[in-house]
């Protein structure tokens, strides 16, 4: 109820009053993800087991209570030295199939939120690398709140080092 008086001798005026609030959904938003530390070929990488990487996807959904899920979109791009590349068969499956994973939704508190990463490949034989060459695996990552969504690139990076020669 809004009373309005105007200072004078007549009575004040009383009318009901109603402030609607309507609320919109904001749309989470998923910061840049920092790339992890590059991962270098050993010297003979015919078997080699790369220590899993781990990291952070920082959300911000100002809206509380929405639950935030990430997903990894299709198949990484694979890149030797910038071009796209395919790789030989037995890396192909040890260094994408299954290697990267995504920790369970979080619920946003109108904040920062985080959803862990993991990439844990199984072991590859990487001397198909060069010295010096750098095979990156870029994974998108989408983050959703049930009604929109936000996406990154993750970027996983292999260096080539001289391995043992083979006859």
């Amino acid at each position: 109820t809004l009373t309005v008086w105007d200072g004078s001798d007549l009575p004040a005026t009383t009318q009901p009053f109603t402030v609607t609030i309507t609320g919109t959904n904001d749309a989470p938003v998923l910061s840049a993800i920092a790339a992890p530390v590059a991962v270098v070929e050993v010297a003979d990488a015919s078997a080699q087991n790369i220590a899993a990487l781990s990291g952070d996807l920082e959300i911000n959904d100002k809206d509380v209570g929405d639950t935030l899920t990430a997903v990894i979109v299709g198949s990484p791009a694979v890149k030797l030295d910038g071009a796209d590349f395919t790789l030989p068969a037995g890396a192909a499956a040890a260094l994408t199939s299954g290697a990267l994973t995504l920790a369970a939704a979080a619920t946003s508190n109108g904040g920062a939120r985080t959803i862990g990463w993991t990439y844990d490949p199984a072991s590859a034989d990487l001397d198909f690398l060069g010295e010096g060459e750098s095979l990156t695996l870029t994974y998108t990552i989408k983050v959703d709140d049930g009604t929109t969504d936000s996406t990154q690139e993750l970027v996983i990076t292999i260096t080539g080092k001289i391995g043992r020669a083979h006859v």
